[in-house]
């Protein structure tokens, strides 16, 4: 039906939709933190917003809650260690993701590892002072998907803390996937 040189030469059965689409998608969320405790809940996707192309396709919304700890120890008067557990829930219609994990941190080095969903382990390493942080971390598929067929996956992530009068702000400048 289609040539190479004039395009298409033969009537077409199918039905065209638009291949344009456009929608407003909002989220929201809050975030709770003091020194040693914090923890949040986002709502994404609050206006559903439509993405089908030749029918009615409409993005769930997804809610997700999180929590951690920072544990410091008295054995440890200067801070040097912080223990990390922390917790990550997310639902979306009928998927649902739990997704425990801990991370340790001394000085300027942090190792964690997490558990999602009978599907991946995942290990992290990072670097930080009090300017930037450089982060890896690998997920090696442990459900049917296997890591022969998916090859893992592989995050840098990196931020960098810019201070102010009034407080100490957190913004992400890069995250590779």
């Amino acid at each position: 039906m289609i040539d190479s040189r004039r395009g298409f030469i033969y009537n077409r059965n199918e039905v065209l939709g638009s291949n344009t689409k456009s929608d407003i998608d909002l989220s929201t969320g809050i975030l709770l933190y003091s020194k040693n405790f914090y923890g949040g809940i986002a709502v994404h996707h609050l206006t559903q917003p439509d993405e089908g192309f030749l029918g009615p396709s409409v993005l769930p919304r997804k809610i997700t809650i999180h929590g951690g700890a920072n544990l410091r120890f008295k054995s440890d008067p200067l801070g040097k260690f912080i223990l990390s557990p922390t917790l990550l829930y997310t639902q979306q219609q009928d998927f649902r993701m739990l997704m425990p994990g801990i991370m340790a941190k001394y000085k300027f080095i942090s190792l964690g590892v997490s558990y999602r969903n009978n599907d991946a382990f995942i290990t992290t390493v990072a670097f930080q002072n009090k300017y930037v942080r450089l982060g890896y971390s690998y997920d090696y598929t442990v459900s049917k998907l296997t890591n022969s067929v998916t090859g893992g996956s592989h995050e840098i992530g990196f931020s960098c803390f810019l201070k102010s009068k009034k407080r100490n702000c957190k913004i992400k400048t890069l995250r590779v996937i």
